[in-house]
C-alpha cells in the first residue's frame, strides 16, 4: 500500500520497495495520485520500479549489463567495449530514467551528420545500447526501453558474388599452393573462413567425405587468434564435400600434414584478416577476378540450390538457425520456372497409372 501526506505545499507518496520506505513529493495533489495507484499496481503485479534503482546513471549500469551476458563470444566482448569506448559512453552522466526515444534519436542523427561514423558503425552502436536498455528494464531500473521506433541509416551491403567452376578453379590454381585446397574447400563446403581456419584434421573424414564444425577462429585485438565455439547450435554440422575436393585434401594433407587442416608456411592457423588481404587478395590479381572470401560460401550454396538440394538441408549444410534467412538470402537462385516440376509431375502421373492398369491385366 501508498500513502499520501500533506506537508506544506507538498504531497508526498511514501511507499516501499523490497522492505524499504521511498518517497516521492508532487506540487499536485491529483499527480501524487496517480502516482500513488501506479505504484499500488505495480506492487499487486510484481513490476514495482525502484525510482533510487532508476537513477543509476548509464555509467554504473553498463558494466552490471556487461556481466549479466553469458555465452558470448570474446571478439564479441571486446568490439562491445571498443563501441562503449569510442561513442557509447556519451551516455554515462545520464540517470536511466532521464534516457528518452527523442534522446536516443537525437544521437542516432548526429552521428549520422557528422559523417565521420559509418552506417554499420552507427548500427552496432544502437544494437549494444538498445541491448543495456533492455537488460534495465529487465532488472526493473525502468519501466520501458526508449530504444522503439528509432530510425537508423542504411548499410549499402556489397552485391553477392558467386563464381562458376571454371572461375572457382581458376582461382584455386592462381593462389599459392598451400592454400589452394582451401579456396575448393570454401568453395564446396559452405564454412565460413573462421570454421576453416579452426579446422582439424580429425574434424574430417576423408572415407565418407565429410566436415564437422566444432569450432571457430577469430582475432581478438591484443589477445590474437581465438578458438571458440560457434555462436548458434546450428552452426556446429557436418557437411557433406564432393569427391574433388576430398582428393584436394588427401593431396594438402600428404604435402602439409599437421594437427590444423589449412596452415600458414609457419605451421600456424590461418588467420582470417591476413589471408583475405594478401594470399586471397593477390589470387584475385592474378585470376583476374573479384569477389570476397565469404562469397565462396555463397557459390557452396548457390551450388547446391542449383543441384536441387531441398531447403532444410540446405539450412542445415549452411548452418543457419532460420529456414526463411537461406530462402530470404538465396530466393533468386531457386528455380522460378514451373514447367519442367509440372512435366516431371505429369510424367509420374502416367507412370503410376500404366503400373496400376498392367496389375489389373
Amino acid at each position: 500500500m501508498a500513502t499520501i501526506e500533506k506537508r506544506g505545499a507538498s504531497y508526498n507518496v511514501r511507499y516501499r520497495v523490497e522492505g524499504k520506505s521511498r518517497r516521492k513529493a508532487f506540487t499536485r495533489h491529483q499527480d501524487a495520485l496517480t502516482f500513488k495507484a501506479q505504484v499500488e499496481t505495480e506492487q499487486a503485479t510484481g513490476r514495482g520500479i525502484d525510482p533510487v534503482s532508476a537513477r543509476t546513471t548509464f555509467k554504473a549500469f553498463y558494466p552490471l549489463h556487461v556481466k549479466s551476458r553469458v555465452n558470448v563470444k570474446q571478439v564479441t566482448l571486446t568490439t562491445s567495449k571498443t563501441l562503449y569506448d569510442n561513442h557509447v559512453n556519451r551516455w554515462d552522466d545520464w540517470p536511466l530514467e532521464r534516457i528518452t526515444q527523442a534522446a536516443v534519436q537525437d544521437w542516432i542523427a548526429s552521428m549520422v551528420l557528422e559523417a565521420r561514423v559509418s552506417a554499420s558503425t552507427i548500427r552496432a552502436c544502437y544494437k549494444e545500447f538498445s541491448a543495456a536498455m533492455k537488460t534495465a528494464v529487465a532488472g526493473r531500473y525502468i519501466r520501458e526501453t526508449p530504444c522503439v521506433g528509432i530510425n537508423l541509416p542504411t548499410v549499402d551491403r556489397d552485391p553477392m558474388v558467386v563464381l562458376d567452376h571454371a572461375e572457382i578453379h581458376q582461382l584455386a590454381e592462381a593462389i599459392n599452393p598451400r592454400f589452394k585446397a582451401l579456396v575448393l574447400f570454401l568453395a564446396y563446403s559452405g564454412f565460413r573462413i573462421g570454421e576453416a581456419s579452426a579446422l582439424r584434421w580429425s574434424d574430417v573424414d576423408l572415407l565418407k567425405g565429410t566436415a564437422t564444425v566444432h569450432n571457430t577462429v577469430t582475432e581478438v585485438v591484443g589477445k590474437g587468434l581465438v578458438l571458440e565455439r560457434p555462436k548458434t547450435r546450428a552452426a556446429h554440422r557436418t557437411v557433406p564435400l564432393p569427391q574433388h575436393v576430398t582428393e584436394a585434401l588427401k593431396e594438402h594433407q600428404s604435402r602439409f600434414g599437421g594437427q590444423w587442416v589449412f596452415t600458414t608456411s609457419n605451421g600456424t592457423q590461418v588467420n582470417p584478416r591476413t589471408f583475405n588481404r594478401r594470399a586471397f587478395a593477390t589470387a584475385l590479381t592474378k585470376a583476374k577476378l573479384s569477389c570476397r572470401v565469404h562469397d565462396l560460401r555463397h557459390t557452396a550454396i548457390s551450388l547446391w540450390i542449383r543441384q536441387g538440394v531441398d531447403l532444410p538441408r540446405i539450412k542445415a549444410w549452411a548452418g543457419h538457425t532460420d529456414a526463411a534467412f537461406t530462402l530470404n538470402t538465396y530466393a533468386k537462385f531457386f528455380p522460378t520456372d514451373d514447367t519442367g516440376i509440372m512435366d516431371m509431375l505429369n510424367k509420374n502421373i502416367a507412370n503410376a497409372l500404366e503400373q496400376s492398369k498392367n496389375q489389373e491385366n
